[in-house]
């Protein structure tokens, strides 16, 4: 690959002004040394222009992630809630069925009483 010199150099490279440019940028047409350039698909190319370019092809996230983490962080609070609800539900059935159970005989056991038997 060879190198392609800048035409008619007056000044050094932009980040090195004591080294010899090897070229311009393709983008920004700034001079580059050999150590600030880079060569990608044959073309020059300075290091600033390169990460803005590489920044603009890096892949972004689709929008529907973030409503789909939402969706995931809300069916793991709310599915244990739910089961613990119902657990106690039905714990709390059990109880007020025994509460009901024990009136009933005391009830019960009151009206026999007064019956006289």
């Amino acid at each position: 690959m060879a190198t392609t010199l800048v035409e008619g150099r007056s000044g050094g490279c932009v980040h090195h002004p004591e080294r010899a440019p090897v070229g311009r940028c393709v983008t920004c047409k700034r001079p580059v040394c050999g150590e600030c350039h880079t060569r990608l698909d044959g073309i020059l190319h300075c290091r600033e222009c390169l990460g803005d370019a590489a920044r603009e092809l890096a892949p972004r996230r689709p929008s529907f992630l973030p409503r789909m983490g939402t969706s995931i962080v809300a069916v793991l609070v709310l599915v244990p809630a739910l089961m613990l609800s119902l657990v106690a539900l039905r714990t709390f059935g059990l109880i007020a069925g025994r509460i009901a159970r024990i009136g009933a005989v005391a009830f019960e056991v009151q009206d026999g009483a007064g019956d006289g038997r």
